[in-house]
């Protein structure tokens, strides 16, 4: 730092020692209760993140996260190709999955565990470059900071991201202190090289560094190691590149619909509040108000008196490493802050989250305690306090915040549901990898699972041809698909995955959950071979032939197959009954839908129409015979077949086969490592 505005800073800094001793350099005397206090915050901000991580909210984007950390590799950086995030964060949780388990606690500790770190790495770098009180102060503002105890309570990256840029910081401030130093330049490259690999906001972080090493003047050396950092991230963004990124980069972002970007004004009150209290709320703006009031209230301490500047302003000591780490924080500050906030409304187009301020966070609370360092020792007290009262009761507030409506996100019964309706040789399909990732760490023994994200048109990456190529064997099998289908993410991305699905497999009813519907689709491995029926309705209908399978296995779908001709197309829309009888006519299970669920209405109906139909079968069903009875209906009652006064076709009859006699080739492909 050179100049006049380093100059001006010296003065002010040499301005505090004038004079008596403060307060807070009494208590510098006692470092090692500087230290147990250190410790002691440090424990409780560890408590309070494994407090925050119980229960089994991941968070909506948590999902999501553990279902990346599933995938195959390939399928999982596939996505990301098309995504925001680089990949480091989602290898790295494969790695802890594979040690740990998926559920919900092991998965978040890992998050506790980088923002216990984080309290530890800001302590040393704010003792060292300013004072022990100094640190004590960073600390407790973190450990009740309510954005990380947020933002670790779900399993995401930007928790292992703010502990590499704080790590970073701390190696930058380090290589200036000793600029041979080798161990703190190489924390320096391998702390930015991992931080820019985990979470795309470490580029605000690198800009602030680019502007203070230009304001001072910096050596070659250190623009070079910065520029290693930035350069290494290169291979990735030519991977996402050529796998279809720049898809999303002219999508406009993931907001649908026509939104408005808020405005500069909004995004500085947002800004506020998230920094003063960790809430996104009012209280923040007069937060802000009176702490730098108290903090900047005129005083000896912020102007120099005559004859007080000395004329070593680089005297050593802790007052130029104070004053650098300050004008880095304020420098940081303002370009992290900028680029989030570009981000959340250009790209977004939403308010700023508190996930983008977490980053800024750490320069917040180090300019925070720099300026409460020089504001004098009581008044420094107060204006800490203020925040730190502020996020205290933001904190609380999240602890206290309500649960999702269960109509909206219930993914515990999405989990026992599929457990307990699926068989050994199933498969699940979820549209939604937030679901999938929910059901990992849900189920006591997740079954093999698939996933066709849907609903965001930037990563859909043609959903149809993904269920091609993952489905198609799949529906060959003598299996069932059970297709967990989002209701929040209802489009025509789903709709052509549902249609796809239809023509291929064998739909039987759905199952209404909170949040979702869970689909079966019966596979077609028990399909007997086709029946000649030439069943002749009225308005030239007539039913050609039928597939139906030549056992029934209890507990087991059953595929059924109905080819119909139709001379033009009707005036009505009629709708398929397909109804499994026993030998006394009682239906036991029954698929009514429209033809090709819903695809193919008879008002569209002429040629040739495959109409395909699934009937779970119940458990306890006996042997039999049954029959299988088909017909069209509307409001005005069946279309009449000639020879038939009920208006049914009946097929059959059927018997039951024992479940021992299926061909263990159905039951012995249960894996815990989900396709994708």
């Amino acid at each position: 730092m050179s100049g006049k505005f380093a100059h001006a800073f010296g003065v002010s800094c040499m301005a505090t020692t004038v004079g008596q001793p403060s307060p807070g350099r009494i208590f510098e005397k006692s470092p090692r209760v500087v230290g147990g206090l250190l410790y002691l915050l440090i424990f409780l901000g560890f408590a309070n993140q494994c407090l925050a991580i119980r229960g089994t909210d991941l968070g909506l984007d948590g999902g999501l996260s553990l279902a990346l950390g599933v995938l195959p590799v390939p399928a999982a950086l596939g996505f990301l190709a098309h995504d925001v995030h680089p990949p480091l964060y989602y290898l790295g949780l494969r790695g802890w999955l594979a040690l740990v388990g998926a559920g919900p606690f092991a998965v978040k500790f890992l998050n506790a565990s980088f923002a216990t770190l984080t309290i530890a790495v800001i302590a040393s770098l704010v003792r060292r470059s300013m004072s022990g009180w100094s640190a004590v102060q960073a600390a407790l503002l973190l450990v009740v900071s309510p954005i990380l105890v947020a933002e670790t309570a779900t399993v995401r990256d930007l928790t292992l991201g703010l502990f590499l840029i704080a790590l970073n910081v701390w190696a930058f401030v380090e290589v200036r202190r000793r600029p041979n130093g080798r161990e703190a330049q190489l924390v320096y490259l391998f702390s930015g090289v991992l931080a820019i690999w985990t979470t795309f906001l470490t580029v605000g972080v690198l800009a602030g560094q680019v502007i203070e090493l230009i304001l001072r003047h910096a050596n070659r050396d250190s623009f070079t190691r910065l520029a290693a950092i930035v350069v290494s991230i290169t291979p990735w963004l030519a991977f996402c590149l050529i796998n279809g990124f720049w898809q999303t980069v002219v999508s406009g972002g993931p907001t649908t619909g026509t939104v408005a970007s808020p405005d500069a004004l909004a995004a500085l009150r947002s800004i506020a509040s998230w920094l003063t209290t960790g809430a996104g709320d009012s209280r923040g703006i007069l937060i802000a108000v009176i702490v730098l009031t108290v903090m900047f209230s005129l005083g000896p301490t912020f102007i120099a008196r005559p004859g007080e500047a000395s004329s070593k302003p680089d005297e050593p000591g802790e007052c130029p490493a104070r004053l650098s780490l300050l004008y880095l924080s304020v420098i940081s500050l303002a370009s992290t802050l900028f680029f989030a906030a570009a981000i959340s409304t250009r790209w977004l187009h939403l308010g700023l989250p508190a996930r983008y301020v977490e980053p800024t966070l750490i320069f917040w609370i180090l300019l925070i305690v720099g300026l409460a360092a020089r504001a004098g020792f009581w008044r420094g007290q107060v204006a800490v306090a203020l925040l730190a009262g502020a996020s205290l009761v933001s904190t609380f507030a999240w602890y206290r915040r309500p649960s999702l409506p269960i109509s909206f996100w219930s993914p515990s019964v999405v989990q026992a549901a599929v457990d307990d309706l699926a068989s050994p040789g199933d498969r699940i399909v979820f549209l939604t990898l937030e679901q999938a990732g929910y059901y990992q760490a849900l189920s006591p023994k997740p079954r093999s699972w698939y996933g066709v994200p849907v609903g965001t048109d930037y990563l859909d990456r043609d959903p149809v041809a993904q269920a091609q190529r993952l489905l198609s064997h799949q529906l060959l099998d003598s299996t069932t698909l059970w297709v967990v289908e989002y209701r929040g993410i209802l489009g025509p991305e789903q709709q052509a995955v549902e249609s796809w699905l239809a023509n291929q497999g064998y739909p039987a009813n759905p199952i209404p959950l909170n949040d979702s519907t869970l689909q079966p689709y019966a596979a077609s491995g028990l399909l007997g071979p086709a029946q000649r029926v030439n069943a002749q309705f009225a308005d030239g209908v007539s039913l050609v032939q039928a597939r139906i399978p030549r056992q029934l296995t209890p507990g087991r779908p059953v595929p059924i197959e109905l080819v119909w001709s139709a001379e033009h197309p009707l005036s009505r829309n009629l709708t398929v009954f397909v109804h499994l009888v026993d030998n006394a006519g009682h239906a036991l299970v029954q698929h009514d839908t429209l033809p090709n669920s819903g695809a193919r209405p008879t008002t569209t109906w002429q040629g040739t129409i495959v109409d395909r139909h699934g009937l779970l079968l119940p458990a306890s069903l006996g042997t039999g015979p049954y029959w299988i009875e088909v017909g069209l209906y509307d409001n005005q009652g069946r279309l009449a077949i000639e020879g038939r006064d009920d208006g049914t076709v009946r097929l059959g009859p059927i018997h039951t086969q024992a479940l021992s006699m299926v061909s263990s080739a159905t039951t012995d492909e249960v894996t815990r490592h989900p396709s994708s």
